[in-house]
């Protein structure tokens, strides 16, 4: 946890200097946007790492598909950086862009949970064909 609140006081800091740039040169503040993006992005990804043990010890016990907590994963991982990619196009005055972002980041998360579906599909299909 000290991770998490040293990204914190991080990104508190940025966003001052953000709000103080701003009026002078809106590019730095840009940079200091993406900048501590990046740096949550990292931060979050190290707090990850119990999270993926733990998938991979309910994987090995569950018997599950690795690809399917993968694309699990890999959903998560494109909603959160379209999210964040959103965000800082709609702080540098193009909402539109952000906009697009988001629609392109939900028909990703879509492609890529087609394998899912259809794994449920064949799963329901497999239960009412037993009844």
């Amino acid at each position: 946890m000290e991770l998490f609140w040293k990204t914190v006081g991080a990104v508190l800091i940025c966003a001052i200097l953000v709000l103080v740039l701003e009026r002078q040169n809106r590019d730095f503040s840009l940079m200091i946007t993406v900048a501590a993006s990046a740096m949550i992005c990292i931060g979050a990804a190290k707090l990850f790492d119990p999270v993926l043990s733990f998938l991979g010890q309910l994987e090995t016990l569950a018997g599950l598909s690795s690809d399917m907590l993968l694309t699990l994963i890999k959903v998560f991982g494109i909603g959160m950086t379209g999210e964040i990619a959103a965000s800082v196009c709609k702080d540098a005055g193009n909402a539109s862009l952000g906009k697009g972002l988001q629609f392109l980041t939900n028909a990703a998360i879509l492609y890529l949970s087609v394998p899912v579906f259809s794994a449920l599909t064949d799963l329901f299909v497999g239960v009412l064909g037993d009844i």
